[in-house]
């Protein structure tokens, strides 16, 4: 072949670096473009932390490595913008609205000024739009319904104008037929059953995520809902359904995530939702109406939350509760529920939470077989007999246990106060007996100790004055006899509640003094209890300045109250229980809403005005 004859192959591969090159450059200015709308979106952001104001969007920088942005390879053009939860305000300034490439743009949970978002309908290539709690609108921008490319839309805002007019959801939603995901929780639609659910169904048929929450919807639940069924989420809580949940719900056959909280429910609740294969989260407090039974469970269920209560729902607690291998969160509590739960710890090795409180169980507390990482135990206000495992010295992430009003009995295992989470120990009102037993090492997080109303006696364990995150201690109507010394409580910097009512105790200060005055607590920052304070061979009691953040203050007197509590004005409660009557100068409790008065009597044509004035729980009353 001549050289003067070039190859076609060779003239079209140039041809092609050629355009390659032309179109680089094309993109590059473009690229270079959206970088300084960027920059200049910045300048009307206000930052609350300097980890909040992305300090990589630096000019001369190629903004595709900016946080918060993802732009495409093969343009290099910005296709999204996640400038979530970062503590955000100030204004978002029009140039977001020249970056016509975003498929995505998250806002949410920031604190943005209103702006009327005029310019959204430039960013007709969005797919997802979150604009939810970002403060950056008071009304739902109509422009939105322009947007046809739109997958998932959240406008959630828990700040909406109460006075705005009711959301046009046919205006909003007419359009975007491609939707799959929509999050409208507080926002105000205002529209019954018929509306709300006809207009979903037929604007949205692809729908897969309805989060309605908080929308002030009425029912009755239209069965046009029907129609949407590919849902895998459906929330509804927090609206005046008043209605029963409709049969149809059985054949939401994707459905992942069911809420329905606090919605005036009523009738009986669809046993075989329960049973739908797919379900892992299922929410239906606080319907006191709803009615229910629940399925036999069977080991294939997926079922990770299984929360009903304070429902109307009752029958035993069947064993098929234990296929449940998945569960991480139960709670059943404030129903009438009925049985016994040998089934609770033995399979539920993923657990987490059980609240099974305020119903008819009875029989014993099962014992837990190890590696289980629960964290919360309610079991009160049942019928359950048997003492407390030993094993559940083995739950080191439990945080709460709360046993109180059961018919418990036998000693309380020393472990419990051991146990490295635990800050809150319920056990008060059951039918413990025998002494406490020193323990070493305590909780250094324990905040709250309830032992009171059982049948402990002897000494109160010295370690008890070791757990020094205690805030409230309440061992009342026990039968411990002993006398405390003063300097135990001087551990309790940070304690705000006290009772040690009802007792045979006494405090020595280690002087003899037969007035036992308080002035040492007085200096304890925070300490914040009324203790008593008796001995037996002494005639009078007195109590001097107590921590004037002092909220709560429980006292038996064997003798006559002589003092004047100091610092007392903060008192809300003062129960007083004493054997004579109230000296004519009795103490100015400024603060306190009551007074309980238990084995004694309260002259009250004797006591200060200031003092008088309280409200009288005699002793009858109580």
């Amino acid at each position: 072949m001549s050289s003067g004859h070039r190859n076609p192959i060779t003239f079209f591969l140039i041809f092609i670096v050629f355009l390659l090159r032309f179109r680089s450059f094309s993109w590059t200015q473009t690229s270079h473009s959206q970088c300084i709308d960027l920059l200049e979106l910045k300048k009307g952001f206000l930052f609350s932390y300097a980890t909040t104001s992305l300090p990589s969007w630096l000019t001369g920088t190629d903004c595709c490595t900016w946080e918060g942005l993802t732009c495409e390879e093969a343009s290099g053009l910005v296709v999204f913008l996640d400038l979530s939860e970062r503590n955000i305000s100030g204004k978002i300034m029009p140039f977001l609205f020249n970056i016509t490439s975003l498929q995505r743009l998250n806002i949410a949970h920031n604190s943005f000024d209103e702006s009327p978002l005029l310019e959204i309908r430039n960013l007709g290539n969005l797919t997802h739009l979150n604009l939810s709690n970002s403060g950056v609108i008071d009304q739902v921008p109509m422009d939105i319904s322009l947007l046809r490319k739109l997958v998932s839309l959240d406008l959630s805002w828990s700040g909406w104008n109460t006075e705005s007019p009711p959301l046009d959801l046919r205006k909003l939603i007419g359009g975007l037929s491609n939707l799959k995901e929509l999050y409208l929780d507080g926002v105000n639609v205002s529209a019954n059953g018929t509306q709300w659910c006809s207009v979903i169904s037929e604007s949205v048929p692809k729908l897969e995520a309805l989060s309605l929450v908080g929308c002030s919807l009425t029912g009755p639940i239209d069965s046009s809902l029907s129609k949407l069924r590919n849902l895998s989420l459906l929330r509804l809580d927090d609206n005046d359904l008043s209605s029963e949940v409709p049969e149809f719900f059985e054949d939401f056959y994707s459905l992942n995530v069911l809420t329905l909280s606090n919605c005036k429910l009523q009738g009986f609740f669809p046993k075989r939702v329960f049973q739908l294969k797919n379900l892992k989260y299922i929410d239906i407090l606080h319907n006191d109406e709803l009615s229910g039974y629940l399925p036999d469970f069977l080991k294939d269920s997926t079922l990770e939350s299984l929360i009903i209560s304070s429902t109307n729902f009752s029958g035993s607690l069947s064993d098929s509760l234990g296929n449940l291998e998945s569960l991480m969160d139960l709670d059943l509590s404030g129903c009438h529920f009925s049985g016994s739960i040998p089934w609770l710890f033995r399979n539920l090795s993923q657990l987490v939470y059980v609240d099974l409180s305020s119903n008819n169980v009875t029989g014993e507390i099962p014992v837990i077989l190890g590696g289980i990482w629960i964290s919360e135990i309610l079991l009160s206000n049942n019928n359950l007999t048997g003492s407390v495992p030993e094993s559940f010295s083995q739950l080191n992430h439990l945080v709460t246990l709360d046993l109180q009003e059961n018919f418990l009995s036998g000693s309380i295992p020393a472990s419990l106060f051991t146990l490295p989470a635990l800050q809150e120990l319920q056990l008060s009102e059951n039918e413990f007996s025998g002494q406490l037993e020193e323990f070493l090492n305590g909780s250094s997080v324990l905040q709250v100790v309830d032992l009171g109303n059982n049948n402990l006696l002897g000494e109160i364990p010295k370690s008890m004055f070791d757990l020094l995150g205690l805030q409230s201690l309440v061992l009342s109507s026990n039968n411990f006899t002993v006398t405390i010394e003063l300097d135990l409580f001087r551990n309790f910097r940070n304690l705000k509640y006290l009772d040690l009512s009802s007792n045979n105790l006494s405090v020595s200060d280690g002087t003899g003094d037969a007035s036992l005055l308080f002035p040492s607590l007085a200096e304890s920052p925070g300490f914040a209890s009324g203790l008593l304070l008796i001995r037996k061979s002494m005639g009078a009691t007195s109590i001097g300045p107590v921590g004037v953040s002092m909220s709560v203050l429980a006292i038996a007197l064997m003798g006559v109250c002589v003092s004047a509590l100091a610092s007392s004005d903060d008192l809300t409660l003062q129960p007083l229980w004493a054997s004579k009557s109230f000296p004519s100068e009795g103490p100015s409790f400024g603060g306190a809403n009551r007074l309980p008065l238990r084995h004694g009597r309260l002259w009250q044509d004797s006591m200060k005005s200031s003092y008088a004035r309280k409200p009288v729980i005699s002793p009858e009353a109580t």
